[in-house]
């Protein structure tokens, strides 16, 4: 087909001819038809085969079942394609692709001889990315911070924390200020009325291996229960604590000087012990089982002691020990001088 490419001058008139865009046809340089100027430029060119990389020369382009498209483009139905190709149009320096699908995915890639920007999106893909950053961001212009921008509200927010030093118990009290005063400070606070626990419930310190034990708590009976059966409860006082305003005994103030007022000793009451600092009767015999055990008797100064048997609290026999050591027995008048003895084993 001949191509014409001389201007044509009627007596110096320049004469511009009609043509059918379906009869113009663009050819490539080496005048090999890519198609006509109706398909490029507004019908599309069909295209059903290959890769669509093997596409470089601009125009607009109907593909169906062309590969190398991402997966969301389907290739059984026909989607738009156009391409804009700069340089040799057989091999372009720069092309940009733009395929427009039927279920309204766009998507955009640009390649520069062996490299490629990879497929972008665009239509409804990105505005349902769009759409989905705004359901996240929500309504910018109801920000509570004078800022009403994204950037300008996050400085705003973040020049505030930076003027709070959590680290200063100044901070701290300054937090505390702007809180509720209803609720207790987990950083440390005064309760200024009484903090009850449910019965059942337990008041519990937490340990360094990170078990909880109890510390105090109260059962539906009312009776209060206080230490761990798991661990070590350690009671600290001055030297006097007390029970119920009475002293409390330990093995650090016990003994001598003390004030304990035993009702036994060795599970004897103290009615079975006869008194050494004031009058006392025995009612039973008294054996002294061990031998060589001297049984003096002095009462002061005096040199003699009083037994009393009778219920009228006259003597019926004395005792007498003199200065020297020698034992009378008087009884019934009559005086006996013992010799020297000594208590034997199983004598009363």
């Amino acid at each position: 087909m001949a191509v014409k490419r001389a201007k044509y001058l009627v007596a110096d008139d320049e004469y511009h001819f009609v043509t059918d865009d379906k009869a113009l046809r663009v050819l490539d340089s080496n005048n090999n038809e890519i198609g006509t100027f109706r398909e490029l430029g507004f019908e599309g060119k069909l295209i059903t085969s290959g890769d669509y990389r093997d596409i470089k020369h601009t125009g607009v382009y109907r593909i169906k079942g062309v590969g190398g498209l991402p997966g969301n483009i389907p290739g059984d139905k026909e989607s738009i394609l156009t391409v804009t190709s700069i340089g040799d149009q057989n091999n372009p320096e720069l092309t940009f692709y733009k395929v427009i699908s039927p279920n309204g995915v766009i998507l955009e890639n640009t390649v520069s001889r062996s490299n490629q920007s990879g497929w972008g999106s665009g239509g409804v893909d990105l505005r349902n990315t769009i759409t989905n950053i705004n359901n996240i961001l929500g309504d910018i212009s109801k920000l509570q911070t004078d800022s009403k921008n994204m950037t300008g509200a996050i400085n705003e927010l973040n020049f505030k924390i930076n003027n709070v030093s959590d680290n200063s118990q100044s901070g701290l009290e300054s937090l505390k200020k702007d809180s509720d005063n209803r609720y207790l400070f987990k950083w440390g606070d005064t309760v200024n009325g009484d903090l009850s626990i449910k019965f059942g419930a337990k008041y519990k310190l937490r340990g360094k291996n990170g078990h909880d034990y109890n510390l105090a708590s109260i059962d539906d009976n009312n009776n209060i229960h206080i230490g761990d059966a798991d661990t070590n409860l350690h009671f600290w006082g001055n030297e006097n604590p007390t029970f119920n305003g009475k002293k409390i005994f330990t093995e650090a103030n016990v003994g001598s000087g003390s004030g304990l007022d035993a009702d036994k000793l060795d599970g004897i009451d103290s009615s079975g012990f006869l008194k050494t600092n004031s009058d006392d009767t025995k009612y039973s015999g008294l054996r002294m089982d061990k031998r060589n055990i001297h049984f003096n008797i002095k009462d002061g100064e005096n040199t003699e002691t009083g037994l009393v048997f009778d219920k009228n609290n006259n003597w019926t026999a004395k005792v007498v020990a003199t200065d020297i050591g020698d034992v009378h027995i008087q009884t019934g008048g009559k005086e006996y001088k013992l010799p020297p003895f000594t208590f034997n084993q199983d004598r009363n």
